[in-house]
């Protein structure tokens, strides 16, 4: 098998498989959010954040953060976020 016939077969895997994880899709994720932060009504956002906070200090009185394991941290940031949220929607 030569070079050029095994970079031509590459090229044609690559093209029959496009990347599924087009630029476009990140970009259009980017967008959303953007907007998203930008239709918050700030006050009512800071105020649901020094309750969450408030919580999470608490939380970390409570129990100690030291023997929870590192893969945990994305669940609880995403457990977090949602309980922000839900204070947000509580303005309204």
């Amino acid at each position: 098998m030569t070079t050029t016939t095994f970079d031509a077969t590459i090229i044609d895997r690559i093209a029959a498989n496009p990347n599924p994880h087009a630029p476009g899709r990140v970009k259009r994720f980017l967008t959303w959010g953007r907007r998203f932060v930008a239709e918050l009504d700030r006050e009512a956002a800071r105020d649901s954040a020094r309750n969450v906070l408030a919580v999470v200090g608490f939380g970390t009185v409570i129990g100690d953060f030291a023997t929870m394991r590192v893969w945990m941290a994305l669940p609880m940031a995403a457990v977090a976020a949602g309980v922000w949220y839900i204070d947000y929607m509580r303005h309204f």
